[in-house]
């Protein structure tokens, strides 16, 4: 079982229903990028790459599948515990993840918001993978300052000073 390809067809169809075109392509890009960079720093730490994989593809699911019928989307420290809660929700309903992989998924989802603190080697492995995205993505714009440090030393660790 497949269980990336499974969790990206479901991803999809809920980003389906996002009725902006250019936010439709946003939250694609930047989900689907997030789980690319999970797996390149996972395989380099030693990490789990499969579970880091999932993880990337729904840290931010609630942001870009409620965000615009609920509230304003913005930078938010907490806005992970919404993403672990909805993740937990696919997880289970997907039934192909262990409790303890369930977990260690969700835990990386709530924790990749708190970027001004260190988690497990796991946990890293996500919100790395999340300032990396947003980055090479918007390329034009100046890093927060909360990222700042994490970008450089992902920069240094792969070697592309």
């Amino acid at each position: 079982m497949d269980r990336i390809y499974i969790l990206q067809c479901y991803i999809s169809e809920l980003l389906t229903n996002i009725d902006d075109k250019d936010e439709r392509t946003c939250s694609y890009l930047h989900l689907y990028g997030t789980s690319l960079s999970c797996a390149m720093i996972a395989s380099k730490r030693n990490q789990n790459i499969e579970l880091a994989t999932i993880a990337g593809l729904l840290h931010d699911i609630y942001e870009y599948t409620f965000h615009n019928k609920l509230e304003p989307l913005e930078y938010r420290q907490d806005h992970g515990i919404r993403n672990s809660e909805l993740a937990r929700k696919i997880l289970v309903q997907l039934d192909f993840a262990t409790d303890d992989e369930i977990n260690i998924i969700c835990n990386a989802v709530k924790n990749h918001g708190y970027k001004d603190r260190i988690h497990t080697p796991f946990d890293e492995v996500i919100k790395d993978a999340d300032v990396l995205d947003k980055q090479l993505n918007n390329v034009n714009i100046p890093i927060h300052p909360v990222h700042e440090k994490r970008f450089f030393n992902l920069i240094n660790e792969f070697g592309l000073t």
